[in-house]
């Protein structure tokens, strides 16, 4: 027998969009995983890579599927959308990906998004009083019905189909009556079950128990590797509640969703961006949010690969200095091992200087962890400031730390140090390749 293996984790130690599917891939560039596993979120994240230049775009699908040879799992946690998955497999095969059971599995008891808890989810966002900044693709209206113990498990896809036919129909006449209360047009409930049924059936030879598949491969001594779909700021419970995801986004979630014990996980890598950005959260809760007239310049365009705009939705990310305290948290919340940081290239961006937030000061003291967990605590801190020179070079040519220009040279070791942890991998471009190796000294 193989010695046992481990699930190494990429978490996001922000609010999102830290790259963190461009870590995964140069991880799975090494060869050393052979599963990837999605362990929570659904259809509301966008994952962004390249395929000899071409950008390729993903929001169910692990990364995974772009090596071959590696088995890609959407584990127990996660919520599926399945239409929206049969596109997705559709778009993947268009390029030349192969998808098929020896790609890609989906756990029987991840959640279904139903029709309805989108249509719910768009009406609420339409109403400002209801209005959470999501994506509405139905998160918050499939966790409610899974906490209420009335949600629709994936395998329910392969039995008889009454029940989820009642469960479709019920929460399509509650949107109805959701849309009628809010001036809208109302849907046709019997033609959405149809053809929703229909197409949703598309994912059927993918389901299995992937925590079975988990537990065979560390047993043959595999390698995992965890992907989430959202970050650790948006964490239900450590993030800045309520401008957070519904579910959990940490380590904790990779052991509940694969169904791992704790001495299971290996290496946990945090991925930082030095321009942190933010999307659906009021701007009180983003202690270093920039001026609007800097993001704007800044920010970049629709359908480029490296814009701060929402892939799922083109939504504008407010854009923040980083802010080393929230990072901090979230590093010791989840026990990161090293730092790979993105977007070193931006940092010139805001101007000849910039600043990194290095703790918090709430009035009576000073706070080196973010209070991140409660808006209304995080909406009363005042950062703390170190400004350091940016440089005029270009880097996305850059391989080598010591070929840097020395100001940003000066501006990882900086980070490093606030962060106690070592920067082992600098993304200096946003295409596969341009990144520079830092090991461990």
């Amino acid at each position: 027998m193989s010695e046992f293996g481990q699930v190494d984790v990429v978490i996001g130690t922000q609010r999102g969009d830290e790259a963190k599917a461009r870590w995964i891939v140069e991880l799975l560039e090494t060869g050393q995983y052979g599963y990837v596993a999605r362990f929570n979120g659904a259809d509301n994240a966008g994952h962004t890579s390249d395929i000899g230049g071409a950008e390729i775009n993903l929001h169910q699908v692990p990364m995974g599927i772009l090596f071959p040879g590696v088995m890609n799992l959407i584990t127990k946690a996660s919520f599926v959308n399945p239409t929206s998955l049969v596109d997705e497999i559709g778009y993947l095969r268009s390029r030349d990906l192969k998808v098929d059971d020896d790609s890609l599995a989906i756990s029987h008891a991840a959640h279904l998004i139903l029709p309805g808890h989108v249509l719910l989810d768009q009406v609420s966002e339409s109403d400002d009083a209801k209005k959470q900044g999501s994506t509405a693709k139905g998160i918050r209206y499939v966790a409610r019905d899974k906490s209420e113990r009335t949600g629709v498990r994936v395998e329910e896809l392969l039995n008889d189909s009454d029940r989820i036919e009642e469960a479709v129909i019920r929460g399509l006449e509650e949107a109805n009556r959701a849309l009628k209360a809010a001036g809208r047009q109302e849907v046709d409930v019997t033609e959405i079950w149809s053809t929703w049924y229909k197409k949703a059936r598309g994912i059927g030879r993918f389901i299995t128990d992937t925590s079975a598949l988990v537990r065979e491969a560390l047993i043959e001594g595999d390698r995992i590797l965890a992907e989430g779909a959202q970050s650790f700021g948006l964490d239900i419970d450590h993030g800045t509640y309520p401008y957070v995801t519904s579910s959990n986004t940490g380590v904790a979630a990779v052991q509940n969703s694969l169904g791992i014990g704790p001495k299971v996980i290996g290496n946990v890598y945090g991925a930082v961006k030095a321009i942190k950005s933010s999307v659906g959260a009021p701007h009180s809760v983003l202690p270093t949010i920039m001026d609007s007239e800097l993001q704007d310049e800044i920010r970049g365009e629709s359908g480029k690969i490296d814009t701060e705009k929402g892939k799922s939705t083109d939504r504008e990310r407010d854009l923040c200095e980083l802010d080393v305290a929230e990072v901090r948290t979230s590093i010791e919340a989840n026990g990161v091992d090293e730092v790979f940081l993105a977007k070193l290239d931006w940092v010139p961006k805001v101007g000849p200087t910039t600043r990194i937030a290095e703790s918090y000061t709430d009035g009576k003291r000073t706070l080196e962890y973010s209070p991140s967990d409660s808006a209304d605590r995080l909406r009363k801190v005042t950062p703390n400031y170190i400004e350091l020179p940016t440089w005029d070079e270009p880097i996305s040519h850059t391989r080598k730390f010591e070929d840097l220009p020395l100001n940003a040279q000066v501006y990882v070791r900086t980070v490093e140090a606030l962060l106690d942890k070592p920067i082992t991998k600098i993304g200096v471009g946003p295409y596969r390749g341009q990144m520079i190796e830092r090991p461990i000294s």
